[in-house]
């Protein structure tokens, strides 16, 4: 056995040479293994699904915000035109008013009316009905005298 002792000490020796130049190559003396690869990838993807996530909320918050502007806009735009009729009618059903030639608009509440008077009396009448009307705030009235 003593004949190979020598030569079994430097084939230890060689393979500890080797061994330790190729952990110097190595780039990660410990790399990752399987199991924490998958744990980063899980990781990951959570991290991702919350975002997305996030995103969604978000995005159906603004579609929410703007279904509510459109109801609202819509709303308005139905209350104007009821405003509206609500001044025609009154206009139209008034003995000293009916035969006057009156446009009618209404934005936002405010009215506005627009054609020729008679008198200051009947200029006076038009705008007091107008303003009488459940939803008008205000009424601009543009009514010239002749």
């Amino acid at each position: 056995m003593t004949p190979h002792l020598p030569a079994l000490r430097s084939t230890l020796a060689l393979a500890a040479i080797v061994l330790s130049g190729l952990s110097a190559c190595s780039p990660d003396p410990n790399p990752p293994t399987a199991g924490q690869k998958l744990d980063a990838a899980i990781e990951s993807t959570q991290q991702a699904a919350s975002d997305a996530k996030a995103d969604i909320k978000q995005e159906a918050r603004d579609i929410q915000h703007s279904a509510e502007q459109a109801a609202q806009s819509g709303a308005t735009a139905l209350s104007d035109t009821a405003i509206t009729t609500g001044v025609k009618t009154r206009l139209a059903t008034d003995k000293d008013l009916e035969s006057m030639d009156i446009q009618v608009e209404t934005h936002d509440g405010t009215v506005t009316l627009r054609g020729t008077a008679p008198n200051a009396s009947a200029q006076r009448r038009a705008k007091d009905l107008a303003a009488s009307v459940e939803g008008a705030r205000a009424v601009d009235n543009q009514l010239s005298i002749r």
